[in-house]
C-alpha cells in the first residue's frame, strides 16, 4: 500500500501563529521556518482539479508527491479517510492564515465569490462541523459584507433554535454554542489575526 498524505490543515493555523510569536520575538530564522510551514498548503493545491466551473482544489498527495488518484472533489471522510467531517470543497477554503493568497488562487474577488455561493448553493457547507465555521465569513475578504450577512442570517435562521435540539451538531466543548454567539453578536475571529 503506498501511503497518502495531506498537511492537517487545521495544524497550519497554529503553526501560522507561532511564525507571527517569532516575528514579534524578532526571530527571523523561526518566522522564516514557521510561516513556510503554515504556507505548506499551496503545496497540497492543484489547479487542474475541477468541480463543475470552480477550478483548483486541495488534493491528497502520495509520499513520492504524486497526486493522488483517482479523486473525487465531493468526496467527504471519517478517522480513516485523508478529509474529515467535509470534503474538499471546504477543506479547500480553510486557509484562515492566508485568505489573500487563497482568493488569487481561485481567480481572483469575483471568481472567489462565485465559488463561495456554489459553496453555500449547492450543500458543501455544513455548518453542523467545524470545517465549515469560517466560510460565511471569507466573503469579506473578498469586499462582500453584504453576502456574509446574508449567509450567516440563512445559517442561524435555519439551524440554531431554541430547543432541546437546538444545534446542528455536537457542541465540541462549546465551539458550536461559541459560533453561534459570535454570530449573534455580529463578528467572528479570525484567529491568530487581527481581523
Amino acid at each position: 500500500t503506498t501511503e497518502i498524505y495531506t498537511l492537517s490543515l487545521h495544524d497550519a493555523l497554529p503553526i501560522f501563529a507561532f511564525a507571527q510569536v517569532a516575528k514579534g520575538l524578532e526571530k527571523a530564522d523561526e518566522y522564516r521556518k514557521y510561516i513556510g510551514r503554515a504556507n505548506n498548503w499551496t503545496n497540497l493545491w492543484d489547479p487542474s482539479t475541477n468541480d463543475g466551473p470552480v477550478q483548483g482544489f486541495i488534493r491528497p498527495k502520495r509520499q513520492d508527491g504524486s497526486w493522488l488518484s483517482p479523486f473525487v472533489v465531493t468526496k467527504a471522510g471519517t478517522w480513516p479517510d485523508y478529509f474529515y467531517e467535509a470534503d474538499s470543497w471546504e477543506y479547500s477554503l480553510d486557509i484562515p492564515q492566508n485568505v489573500r493568497e487563497l482568493i488569487a488562487k481561485s481567480g481572483g474577488r469575483e471568481k472567489f465569490v462565485e465559488r463561495l455561493d456554489l459553496l453555500f448553493d449547492k450543500g458543501h457547507v455544513d455548518i453542523g462541523d467545524e470545517p465549515a465555521f469560517l466560510d460565511p465569513m471569507l466573503y469579506l475578504w473578498a469586499g462582500r459584507s453584504d453576502r456574509t450577512a446574508d449567509r450567516i442570517r440563512q445559517l442561524l435562521d435555519t439551524h440554531f433554535n431554541s430547543s432541546r435540539s437546538g444545534l446542528p451538531g455536537n457542541d465540541d466543548s462549546g465551539a458550536m454554542s461559541s459560533w453561534f454567539v459570535f454570530q449573534a453578536m455580529g463578528f467572528y475571529p479570525n484567529a491568530g489575526q487581527d481581523v
